[in-house]
């Protein structure tokens, strides 16, 4: 199945695993099977927000593709097809120095979310210290932290979400 330029995915059903084709590169095989000790929300390294998005993409497009020859695998696809966009990708602290004032000693950040991102924003102890009431923060999204990996993400997700 092509999924983009220079990448191709093919399922192998007796196998029971996904070749993973990239331009140039030796296939790489991802067998379906059990997940080990893993369990949902347990304790993991943190992906940047751009690979995350990238490995997103991969499975989207893999998800979204056309099924028909493969029918064992179609309550499972559109059971996962479902699920796209019920998900948010956490972005990060946008920046290195306080969002209000400009000064490099931050201790802290103001959270957002605007599904389907979830963010913070920088701030040192002078702008903490003000009292500010949510309502006041800068709940703006760092749009440099939209990379075109992530815009292609984002644009999946329904109008209604953000």
């Amino acid at each position: 199945m092509f999924i983009g330029p220079g990448v191709r995915i093919d399922y192998d059903p007796g196998a029971r695993l996904l070749r993973v084709i990239r331009e140039g590169s030796w296939p790489e095989e991802v067998p379906f099977g059990g997940v080990g000790d893993w369990k949902p929300n347990s304790r993991s390294d943190r992906l940047p927000a751009e690979r995350a998005a990238e490995l997103f993409n991969l499975v989207e497009d893999w998800l979204l593709g056309d099924w028909t020859s493969h029918p064992s695998l179609a309550w499972r696809i559109e059971s996962a097809r479902g699920q796209i966009a019920r998900y948010d990708l956490d972005l990060g602290r946008g920046g290195d120095v306080c969002h209000i004032c400009g000064a490099p000693e931050i201790v802290s950040a103001y959270g957002h979310i605007k599904r389907p991102f979830k963010w913070s924003r920088p701030i040192c102890r002078v702008c903490s210290d003000r009292d500010m009431k949510p309502s006041q923060w800068d709940k703006s999204l760092p749009e440099t932290a939209v990379t075109p990996t992530i815009h292609a993400w984002r644009e999946r997700r329904p109008a209604e979400r953000g």
